[in-house]
């Protein structure tokens, strides 16, 4: 888990949040997710040491029969260009859609970080992948901290 919780730290880093990274909230973020049976942490690893994972489970956000996947967290940290780790948020993305449909899931729908000019290089790939947007998140501040 000790490595799982350093590229924690990188995500948090890379996603410009304005709150510091608690390693004790990302580890009980990973625990949840270990002892929920409708979750998944998908780990993709070089050199036996992992560079990203996809988060995520199963919701019925539309209040149907049927639930649809939600990955709330997917990060690749490959800083070094490492061939073998190419393509490795598809690979991660192709595995959690293998997880939900073996669980019956409907639908999979990916939370993103965006910003600047990723928003369209996002939008490209992601239509590549046969996705269409479907909900949009916006922030508020609430508390000034």
């Amino acid at each position: 888990m000790p490595h799982l919780l350093e590229l924690g730290r990188f995500e948090h880093r890379e996603s410009g949040s304005e709150y510091g990274y608690s390693m004790a909230t990302c580890e009980r973020m990973l625990q949840m997710v270990l002892l929920d049976t409708q979750a998944i942490c998908i780990v993709i690893t070089y050199d036996n040491k992992p560079h990203g994972y996809i988060i995520g489970g199963l919701d019925h956000i539309d209040m149907s029969l049927k639930p649809m996947a939600i990955a709330h967290k997917w990060y690749v940290h490959n800083p070094e260009s490492i061939p073998q780790l190419n393509n490795g948020g598809a690979k991660l993305l192709k595995a959690f859609e293998h997880w939900a449909i073996n669980l019956g899931a409907t639908d999979t729908m990916i939370t993103l970080h965006t910003g600047g000019n990723s928003v369209k290089y996002y939008e490209y790939a992601f239509n590549q992948m046969g996705y269409d947007q479907n909900r949009v998140y916006y922030k508020k501040r609430l508390l000034d901290v």
